[in-house]
């Protein structure tokens, strides 16, 4: 059988096309490397390459092994992590955040306790939801409820997306305007990818339209920042993140033929079901929710 270190070498092979390089890569010296590429061929008793000039080229048995590797190495590099994580005493509980970044806000109703044993990991906001399957992190806070074997998820609080623009924003003195007349301005968006129950599906996309200009900043406290200092952008907001923005020249706007209900949900893996942090996260997201 064999060992770790030899699908790492065959896949850094597969990377960098040369022994030298591969070697390289791993640290490792030319004549170790070849050594370990020995190894490897003596163990299954086939060879694996073809050495064309300064080249490796797989032969159908390295294909294999290589289509092992890259499935096996990841695989072990995150059960390693998770080992480390469970047998340290102290071990922390990771917060997947995306670009709904405003999480300051929850931190400082939360107990200095929990605020230490915490880990924050960011994520695309396409990402975030796999990075929660794929456990690279323990919990996530999201508008779209999850419901697997593996995993709790549990409601907050109701909220709403309102447009949210600078406060000397045409549309600000405007009384009466439709969905059409917001698309005709720069629209401020964390992800051009429609999310399923925000701003693309449930508002534009029902009055057939969508924003004419559309900017992306895969952070909603950069959204905020740059809104505080243009007076032409338009973006829709979960009202407790507009609300509690440090920029007191943002407001927001609210009407029926344009604003639409939204839901928070913490969902997280049932390995931390019963850590003390998930819910004292949980009792800092509804006192934000009291206070809106």
């Amino acid at each position: 059988m064999l060992d770790i270190k030899h699908y790492e070498l065959i896949c850094a092979i597969d990377e960098h096309s040369s022994l030298k390089d591969a070697a390289s890569a791993l640290g490792l010296t030319q004549p170790a490397a070849t050594y370990r590429l020995q190894e490897i061929e003596k163990r299954l008793t086939v060879n694996i390459y073809d050495k064309r000039g300064r080249k490796l080229v797989l032969l159908p048995s390295g294909e294999r092994l290589l289509k092992a590797a890259k499935l096996l190495l990841p695989f072990v590099r995150k059960v390693e992590t998770e080992a480390v994580m469970l047998g340290r005493s102290d071990s922390y509980i990771r917060w997947g955040v995306s670009a709904y970044d405003t999480f300051d806000t929850i931190l400082q109703y939360l107990p200095e306790t929990s605020f230490d044993k915490l880990d924050i990991n960011r994520y695309s906001t396409s990402n975030l939801v796999n990075a929660l399957f794929e456990r690279e992190v323990d919990f996530i806070i999201d508008t779209t409820p999850v419901n697997t074997k593996d995993f709790h998820c549990e409601k907050i609080f109701d909220d709403e997306l309102l447009l949210t623009i600078n406060h000397k924003h045409p549309l600000n003195t405007t009384k009466h305007f439709s969905i059409e007349k917001i698309a005709e301005y720069p629209y401020l968006t964390y992800s051009r990818a429609h999310q399923p129950d925000m701003e693309f599906d449930i508002i534009f996309r029902p009055n057939n339209c969508s924003p004419k200009t559309i900017r992306e900043a895969d952070s909603v406290s950069l959204i905020l920042k740059i809104l505080s200092m243009n007076q032409q952008y338009v973006t829709f907001l979960s009202a407790w993140a507009a609300k509690n923005s440090a920029f007191e020249n943002i407001t927001t706007l609210k009407n029926a033929a344009y604003s639409a209900p939204c839901t928070w949900y913490i969902i997280y893996h049932q390995s931390v079901e019963n850590r003390p942090e998930i819910r004292e996260v949980i009792s800092a997201l509804q006192t934000i929710a009291e206070i809106r």
